[in-house]
């Protein structure tokens, strides 16, 4: 089954870690890997990589009553 690499590394169990990957279609190009480490990074079809963690970089909350959450409830992200 296709996945983005993205929602692929999410999906994965922590205690199922580390994990060898190759990247089997496309180029994988990501902005946060550029902020990250100020050089500019692109995956092929057929490279390896190595997925050892991962960390939450944002967490969007909503405030609920009685557990429903309505257009209007307040947004807060930490």
């Amino acid at each position: 089954m296709a996945s983005t690499l993205e929602k692929f590394i999410h999906s994965l169990d922590l205690r199922a870690l580390p994990r060898v990957l190759q990247i089997q279609s496309g180029i994988y190009c990501q902005d946060s890997v550029y902020e990250m480490f100020g050089n500019e990074c692109s995956l092929s079809t057929g490279e390896v990589i190595k997925v050892i963690g991962f960390k939450i970089n944002k967490l969007i909350a909503r405030f609920c009553e009685n557990n429903e959450v309505s257009q209007f409830s307040d947004k807060v992200e930490l």
